[in-house]
């Protein structure tokens, strides 16, 4: 890592680091309780950075976005939540809010002069080269795609490549990245050696999921879908889908969990075709109401469509570690780790997910064939090694050790 600071004559390691949307004070006072956050089904990100922090006896400032602004002290901790600067914008608007928020971090970072700086998903990389000057390692922390998975970079997206080239290639210690899709993109923007990678995988407990009852095959075949609904989660693809297998005379019910611009829309769709009772719209749902829903599903269904940059899909997870088969699109970084649990079908092909569907429905085998290696394909997600904290314990103790960062690719899975 270049440009070391010796933490050990400048006393305690100081850590910066900006995280993404979400309620990070939140996430802290229940971590600070010794309890993970209710709300979801995963080990907090930020709550894994926490806990890293704690255990180097690091001071840290952490930076997220959130509607209720607030700022924390506690200790070593400095906790805040800023309005997002990025929401509603979009043009030449949705760049120079990212230049002005990079600016104010910029500005606290240099106050706050610390070790390491971990920067977030949601802000071009190159807008942090000043940060790199001032000596401190910069390590992004890397959860969306920098394009479609599946999909050539669009022009812009070029251009904010070409952009960023000389940062990533030069000017970044290192990444952590929480796909190999991202590694690969990293690279690619490189466009030569960077940086080590570190990969690492979502962490989940097994306590959260040990409740859920095993899948019983009585009545229609129920699938749930969790996440945003947004056009580009594909959730209209799965109306389309209900429709054709009504027609096909095959009974199905969909439990659709989630809120987002596209409910209204979604609702409105539903009710004109007398879905309610097949295509139920349950709203966002809490940890504990979701594991009742996946304790009456059969089938996880995460039809993501080909334009969206998500770095992983947490929901491929959460169903295989419910113990239910998931039928995922290919634009699914996270179904490369799970193949063996996954039916994979092409985004945006409602024929695929309604073959998909009849024949999960039709043949008991593979069903349970499906069903019978989610145990093994989830329990990779419940090791603590390969989590985002355990990265964070890495890049710390190399920090402070004077040594370099080894690089960590995490398996891919083959098919089942």
């Amino acid at each position: 890592m270049k440009d070391r600071p010796d933490t050990r004559r400048q006393g305690a390691l100081r850590v910066f680091a900006v995280e993404g949307p979400g309620d990070i004070i939140g996430t802290y006072r229940h971590w600070q309780a010794g309890r993970d956050d209710p709300s979801i089904t995963h080990v907090a990100f930020s709550a894994q950075l926490f806990e890293a922090c704690r255990r180097f006896g690091a001071q840290a400032w952490v930076v997220g976005s959130h509607a209720r602004i607030e700022r924390l002290e506690d200790g070593g901790f400095v906790i805040e939540q800023r309005g997002n600067p990025l929401e509603g914008k979009s043009g030449l608007a949705f760049h120079w809010a990212q230049l002005r928020a990079v600016a104010r971090l910029t500005w606290d970072i240099l106050r706050f002069r610390p070790h390491v700086v971990f920067t977030g998903t949601g802000f071009h990389p190159f807008l942090f080269t000043p940060v790199a000057w001032l000596g401190a390692p910069v390590i992004p922390v890397l959860h969306s795609l920098f394009w479609p998975r599946l999909l050539a970079p669009a022009r812009t997206a070029r251009l904010i490549n070409t952009l960023n080239r000389r940062f990533v290639r030069r000017r970044c210690a290192a990444f952590l990245t929480v796909s190999r899709d991202l590694s690969n993109q990293v690279r690619h923007i490189a466009g030569g050696p960077c940086g080590p990678i570190v990969e690492f995988w979502p962490l989940f407990r097994r306590d959260v999921f040990g409740a859920i009852v095993p899948p019983r095959r009585e009545g229609p075949l129920r699938i749930m879908f969790a996440g945003r609904i947004e056009r580009n989660k594909g959730v209209f693809d799965l109306l389309e889908t209900e429709l054709q297998l009504r027609a096909a005379g095959h009974e199905v019910a969909f439990d659709i969990c989630g809120s987002g611009s596209a409910l209204d829309e979604l609702r409105a769709r539903v009710e004109a075709e007398g879905l309610q009772e097949r295509f139920v719209l349950h709203g966002w749902c809490d940890q504990a109401r979701i594991r009742r829903i996946f304790s009456g599903a059969h089938v996880v269904i995460v039809p993501t469509a080909a334009d969206l940059v998500e770095g992983f899909n947490m929901v491929v997870v959460e169903g295989i570690l419910a113990g239910r088969p998931v039928i995922a699109s290919d634009a699914c970084p996270a179904v490369d780790y799970v193949r063996g649990a996954v039916l994979v079908v092409p985004p945006g092909d409602v024929g695929a997910y309604r073959d998909a569907i009849v024949r999960l429905v039709t043949d008991r085998d593979a069903y349970e064939a499906l069903r019978t290696r989610c145990a093994q394909e989830g329990a990779k997600f419940l090791d603590p090694q390969w989590s985002l904290g355990a990265a964070f314990e890495l890049v710390f103790a190399a920090i402070a050790e004077g040594r370099p960062l080894p690089a960590r690719p995490l398996p891919l899975s083959p098919p089942g």
